[in-house]
């Protein structure tokens, strides 16, 4: 079977899918997907909305995996394009196409319920609150929360989630009925996996630390290609898991497990229950006089974080706070002062390894837990040791974060300056092939910031822009008032004042059906506060779950919701539910941010312009991803306001609207001229 007849008007597919329309776009990029396959090498896709990009490369991989026998990684970075993908788009395929490949899903850790944990405190659940939970886990066949039904809340299940730290493995005696360890016997099994950015970079990770071949198994089964679905993530994905932290936290909870009376050990401590395993008479009576100091040592270096963050001037605003050359050389000797941090872990380490009889030890799935708990320690302050001793101030980024404002704690994290080269070194560079994929990839269509997020460059990727199929310029008007008022922090209640009229004026000319987005919490929270009472059905993110949220305002067409950054993209209202999507700022990196600000500096040195090589393309593929919330459907149609006249009045404004897409956008708009604007368009 060719990929031509695939996708042909009276194909597999259209006779499969009652929606199915014929793209030339999605042909052209399962091409292009299938090319990467069968030659080898990386590609980089920017398909429009409407493309149908999931099935654009789900059909080359079905075929290369009939044909040659391939094993292919999809990864994105949200469980619900995980579930759409496994639960709907892929067994859609398998009907269609008549080709069985095997298929598993595979979610983060915490996502799967351990079922020690639930047996152990099955009698103490309460029926009343929990009984929704207990039907599900009698039913389940995945074990897997994303499963679960909407009733069932968050604090129900936390404590039976499914751990590391507390995991026994192959000695767990539920160790056959685990849904953890069965997902990734699945997998082992399948030719086509499902999972997300993280899983996929610590793979990568993993292997490449360990020296170990895609061949071979590590965190994921072997493979031989990827593709990175929603890739506009992946670099912030490869800075999260390629950082390493250190925060008293990690030290408390660790000495916490290990002191704790526990009714597994006869309400003993785990400590105290493992007498049985030492080699050495009282080793775990001098851990616990050990941890003791630790934790002294620890609440001791919790006040120096703390007062180097207040130093380094952290904004209210701010929950991080970068940390120079200059400023971490006047701090040198309060930062060399967790040293007594790692000499204690150092001790506890080396009473642990001498201390126990490890070849052939009583209990063994509470050593190997105690033998974690203790790596927790070592790897903390291995942190720390790199925080001392810290001068590649070109490839790592070191940062203060504020990990509890009522305990003033901080933590100490050591990102990487430029997570695509990387990238590039664990996956481009190993894989047989990988496909980037996503809606928003380029700057007025070019790749350049994205490759260099991903390691590549023009000579070693192949790219494709190819734009969405909708009709933006008869269904998507943009209204950009030339005579907006400009943030100004000397100013702001005249900025607050300025977004709650315009705001309100033009919701009530939408009726509602509105989705306004904010960069600042303060800002929505004021604009909230004053328009309260003149909007009807009125939603603010932080009232509820970004779930019920979301249903709440797709079941009530009229309403309006205010929200922040994780309503800029994966929201999607096909249909009159959403009709005016509002942006009040610019979304341009934080300033005080502490990885945007290293990065805009880094970019200054290397480039010449922070702002032109990495502050405008941050800004404008986040602009992309919230106007992209507006038109899903072919019959969608709408209006985008931005309430920043930056956006028309500055420089860069040419390249800025060059870049977005190519709706009806009136010249000379003025603020008291927008409700007429709407109006005319929506009735």
């Amino acid at each position: 079977m060719e990929l031509e007849e695939v996708f042909s008007p009276d194909g597999p597919l259209a006779g499969a899918y009652p929606d199915y329309r014929y793209r030339q776009g999605q042909v052209e990029m399962a091409e292009r997907v299938q090319k990467a396959f069968d030659e080898g090498g990386a590609l980089a896709v920017e398909a429009g909305t409407g493309i149908g990009k999931s099935f654009a490369y789900l059909v080359p991989a079905f075929l290369s995996i009939n044909k040659e026998k391939w094993r292919f990684v999809i990864a994105t970075s949200t469980i619900t394009l995980q579930k759409q993908l496994f639960d709907k788009d892929i067994p859609l395929l398998k009907k269609a196409l008549g080709i069985e490949v095997a298929t598993a899903v595979l979610y983060g850790r915490g996502n799967y319920l351990c079922v020690r944990k639930y047996r152990e405190e099955e009698d103490l659940l309460s029926d009343e609150l929990e009984s929704g939970f207990r039907d599900w886990v009698k039913d389940t066949r995945t074990g897997a929360f994303p499963d679960l039904p909407p009733s069932v809340k968050d604090a129900e299940i936390a404590k039976y989630r499914s751990d590391s730290r507390t995991c026994f493995g192959s000695r767990c005696p539920y160790f056959s009925e685990c849904f953890y360890y069965q997902s990734r016997r699945k997998a082992d099994q399948s030719r086509l996996i499902v999972t997300n950015h993280h899983l996929l970079l610590l793979d990568a990770k993993v292997r490449l630390e360990n020296n170990e071949p895609f061949s071979e198994r590590a965190v994921l089964p072997s493979y031989d290609a990827a593709v990175v679905d929603e890739a506009h993530h992946i670099s912030d994905e490869a800075t999260e898991v390629l950082s390493s932290v250190y925060s008293s936290e990690l030290i408390y909870e660790a000495s916490s497990v290990m002191t704790r009376k526990d009714p597994r050990f006869g309400n003993s401590t785990l400590l105290d229950f493992l007498t049985i395993d030492e080699a050495l008479i009282g080793t775990g009576q001098a851990i616990k006089e050990e941890l003791e100091v630790l934790k002294k040592e620890a609440a001791g270096y919790d006040e120096v974080l703390w007062a180097l963050l207040l130093e380094s001037k952290l904004s209210p605003a701010e929950s991080a706070s970068l940390v120079t050359p200059e400023f971490y050389e006047r701090g040198r000797e309060k930062i060399g002062k967790a040293k007594g941090i790692v000499a204690s872990a150092a001790k506890i380490t080396l009473l642990f390894r001498q201390g126990y009889n490890r070849e052939s030890p009583k209990y063994p799935q509470y050593l190997e837990q105690l033998s974690r708990l203790i790596g927790d320690i070592a790897a903390a302050a291995e942190v720390l040791e790199s925080w001392m001793a810290f001068t590649d101030w070109k490839s790592l980024i070191p940062y203060l974060f504020l990990s509890d404002r009522k305990a003033k704690r901080a933590g100490v994290k050591i990102a990487p300056m430029t997570p695509g080269d990387h990238v590039r070194g664990m996956l481009s560079d190993k894989l047989r092939s990988i496909v980037y994929c996503s809606a928003t990839l380029t700057v007025r269509d070019s790749f350049k910031y994205f490759l260099s997020e991903t390691g590549l460059d023009e000579g070693s990727a192949d790219t494709a822009v190819l734009p969405s199929p909708f009709d933006y310029k008869r269904n998507l008007l943009l209204l950009i008032p030339i005579d907006g008022a400009r943030y100004d922090n000397q100013k702001v209640e005249v900025y607050e004042e300025y977004l709650s009229s315009t705001i309100g004026s033009a919701v009530e000319a939408s009726g509602g059906g509105a989705l306004v987005l904010f960069t600042s919490r303060k800002t929505m929270k004021a604009v909230h506060a004053s328009l309260k009472g003149r909007i009807p059905e009125l939603l603010m993110q932080d009232e509820m779950p970004k779930g019920s949220l979301l249903e709440e305002f797709r079941s009530r067409p009229d309403s309006t919701l205010f929200a922040l950054a994780s309503f800029w993209e994966g929201v999607d209202m096909p249909g009159d539910t959403l009709r005016l999507v509002i942006i009040t700022k610019l979304p341009f990196p934080g300033v005080y941010d502490p990885l945007s600000r290293a990065r805009r500096d880094y970019a200054e040195s290397e480039n010449g312009s922070g702002f032109m090589s990495y502050d405008l393309p941050c800004c404008i593929l986040k602009l992309k991803q919230g106007i992209g919330r507006l038109i899903r459907t072919e019959e969608d149609r709408g209006i985008v306001m931005i309430l920043d006249s930056r956006i028309v009045t500055k420089a860069y404004s040419r390249l800025m609207l060059s870049s977005l897409p190519a709706g009806s956008m009136p010249l000379d708009m003025r603020v008291e001229s927008l409700p007429r604007a709407i109006e005319s368009f929506l009735y």
